[in-house]
């Protein structure tokens, strides 16, 4: 294994590393902790192109002399021609996620799902160069090297669902860059998922729900209560825009920045009244500040939300295991299950509950069909009235 690392004696970082059984252990002469793992990597570099290759060259090349002096060149040929197909279907893990990123998939992912992703294959790069500097191309990356990064991933206290989201994301990538890379199996899929524990966010009582919406105010309050009577997710109402609402048809129309479904839901009387009372933004929004808010980072909303719930007396979170981060029982989303639960409780069918809440599965799709506007604005007006008490 290849380490860079800083002796206390010293202002600059070293390497260590085996090369043919041979140890190398010596000064980067560099401060800069990325600087020295380059230095070390040229160096790997250096050593397998002289010590490597060059000798399975010259060893090729004596072979070959060995033969008829007419058949040399065309045995050279050949063995040109083999080398420069199989090259051609070398991907270097330094281009590897731009060639995924730009390749046509069923689904083109988002903007932010992109983002994201960068973000795994970026943590996944960094992590192999430390562990294995010598691996150069996409092919190379075995199953003993994607199981260690999975065992050390889980390691740092991630949640089963970042962990199978990773996972997830790398299954699929390497799928997509498979005929680049000259892959011959995808060894993400060797790996099993964790099994998910059902850690939920769970619905609130109608009277916590109030206790919550009296201790808000302005815009925060106004995004509780779209929340509760609309069921859509945190990004949904953060970035409702006033082309959404139809105040004529009393129609809140969009489609999901998660699932991409279309989403038609029938305005509550008091969600009527709300809305008619606030005064448009300039910018189109009908929450500015918090689309503003979310839009630097959903931390911020979703802290301001923590917040309030703790202040009802409502504790969100739930210890786990030592050594394993804590469950979050209640946040925003669990609005969007009151929201459910409250649909179920007035006796609202459930394929008309489902479709309201815009699940992306083909059966949810069918089942839209066949609900009516008419049943949906049924349900929606079955939802209890929350008074601001204040």
């Amino acid at each position: 294994m290849a380490n860079v690392y800083k002796p206390d004696n010293s202002p600059y970082f070293y390497y260590r590393f085996t090369h043919n059984g041979k140890e190398e252990n010596r000064s980067t002469k560099k401060k800069n902790y990325n600087s020295a793992v380059k230095v070390m990597n040229d160096r790997i570099s250096e050593l397998r192109a002289s010590g490597g290759y060059n000798d399975l060259y010259n060893r090729m090349i004596a072979k070959i002399n060995e033969l008829p002096e007419e058949e040399r060149m065309a045995v050279k040929q050949k063995l040109a021609n083999k080398l420069l197909k199989n090259t051609s279907s070398l991907l270097p893990v330094s281009e590897a996620f731009k060639t995924y990123s730009t390749k046509p998939k069923k689904r083109n992912p988002s903007v932010d799902q992109l983002k994201r992703y960068r973000s795994y294959f970026n943590r996944f790069s960094t992590w192999l160069t430390h562990e294995f500097p010598y691996i150069e191309y996409v092919n190379e990356i075995n199953h003993q090297v994607v199981d260690k990064y999975m065992t050390e991933l889980w390691a740092g206290n991630i949640s089963e669902n970042t962990y199978n989201k990773h996972l997830t994301f790398f299954r699929s990538m390497f799928n997509t860059i498979s005929i680049n890379a000259g892959l011959n199996e995808n060894v993400w899929k060797k790996i099993d998922k964790l099994h998910l524990n059902s850690h939920h966010k769970e619905a609130l009582t109608l009277q916590q729900f109030s206790d919550v919406v009296n201790l808000s105010e302005g815009e925060m309050q106004t995004l509780l209560l779209i929340g509760f009577y609309t069921g859509l997710r945190l990004g949904d109402c953060c970035s409702l825009s006033w082309g959404n609402i139809n105040l004529n048809t009393n129609v809140i129309s969009l489609t999901s920045s998660k699932t991409k479904a279309d989403i038609n839901i029938c305005i509550h009387p008091m969600l009527m009244n709300l809305l008619s009372n606030i005064e448009k933004s300039t910018n189109g929004y009908v929450l500015p500040e918090i689309q503003k808010l979310y839009s630097s980072g959903p931390t911020k909303i979703t802290n301001k939300v923590k917040y309030l719930f703790q202040l009802a007396g409502i504790e969100t979170t739930e210890e786990r295991e030592q050594g394993r981060r804590s469950i979050v029982k209640y946040g925003f989303h669990s609005l969007r299950h009151t929201f459910v639960s409250a649909l179920h409780s007035a006796g609202v069918p459930q394929m008309v509950v489902e479709a309201i809440v815009g699940h992306n599965t083909k059966a949810v799709n069918d089942m839209y069909k066949h609900v009516k506007i008419t049943q949906i604005e049924e349900a929606i007006n079955k939802l209890p009235e929350i008074r601001n008490e204040k």
